[in-house]
């Protein structure tokens, strides 16, 4: 990708003295010396990033998805979990909550909040999806999360798989905290730099997407970032995703473990385990936080 690369002084903690931990697809994933945070460096213009979420980021084989709409079925079961595990952190009654899905995409999640009779508007800057949403009559901000004018605060704001492609993180962070109502709380899945499958696969940890993944949390690095905005840490946990046979022999597939592919997909049918479900450790962190 010919793209414009800038170098970026540590997002957490703004101090410039780092190690290479990893080259990955050419790309440096460096470790602040100073908090031990991950982070791509050099990487993508902050012009260069935005583009990306702009075209084809959901149909893309470089990149992003090369087809996000698949198993929509799944990916609304993970949704359901997630926003399942943050609402008894809400001091507020279902009925009256009003959530923003910051990098909603095609709306999964905000279907979830729906069913909950929760109010839920979206930002989302893929002009396809923006489409579809305002058409179904979602309110939609299209523009990145600093330079829309909103309507209003939130009981929750939830970033699904979001907070390690944002840009200028203290300045994102203090905004979303000021788009929370008091005792609000921030919903964040993030992949987790220490899980045990970056720890086992290094440099090829499926994870490292170094393009539009420059940031690597950790729960310490997450809420360290979390407590500068006046955002308490509530609960931190193993993040995983719903999958089934078809779903996990085709990752098998895509990160070349066809051998595996060759050895469970029978034994899973001979158990007759193709209609079900299983939550998988899926090398991500689950943080709720409550704005102060």
């Amino acid at each position: 990708m010919a793209s414009p690369l800038e170098p970026v002084h540590c997002p957490v903690c703004n101090e410039n003295s780092f190690r290479n931990n990893y080259q990955v697809q050419g790309w440096n994933i460096v470790q602040c010396l100073q908090c031990s945070f991950v982070y791509v460096n050099p990487r993508l213009s902050n012009t260069a990033i935005l583009e990306l979420y702009q075209k084809n980021y959901f149909h893309n084989k470089e990149f992003g998805y090369v087809d996000y709409n698949e198993n929509p079925h799944l990916k609304e079961l993970n949704f359901t979990k997630w926003i399942n595990d943050a609402l008894p952190y809400s001091k507020a009654l279902p009925a009256g909550l009003k959530a923003l899905d910051i990098g909603c995409a095609a709306g999964y999640a905000l279907n979830v909040y729906r069913k909950l009779a929760i109010h839920a508007d979206g930002l989302e800057m893929d002009p396809e999806f923006i489409r579809i949403l305002q058409n179904d009559g979602v309110k939609v901000y299209t523009k990145p999360i600093l330079q829309n004018e909103y309507e209003q605060q939130y009981h929750i704001i939830s970033l699904f798989d979001v907070v390690e492609h944002l840009t200028d993180l203290q300045v994102n962070f203090s905004k979303l905290k000021d788009l929370l109502l008091p005792d609000g709380i921030l919903v964040i899945v993030t992949p987790d730099y220490n899980s045990v499958q970056r720890k086992m696969f290094g440099k090829k940890w499926f994870q490292f997407k170094p393009i539009e993944h420059i940031n690597y949390f950790t729960k310490q690095s997450l809420t360290d970032l979390a407590a500068k905005h006046g955002l308490e840490l509530l609960t931190c946990k193993k993040s995983g995703q719903f999958a089934d046979i078809d779903f996990i022999t085709d990752r098998l597939q895509k990160y070349h473990f066809q051998p595996a592919v060759v050895l469970i997909k029978p034994i899973l049918w001979c158990l007759r385990w193709f209609k079900k479900y299983f939550y998988l450790d899926a090398a991500s962190i689950y943080c709720v936080f409550r704005k102060k």
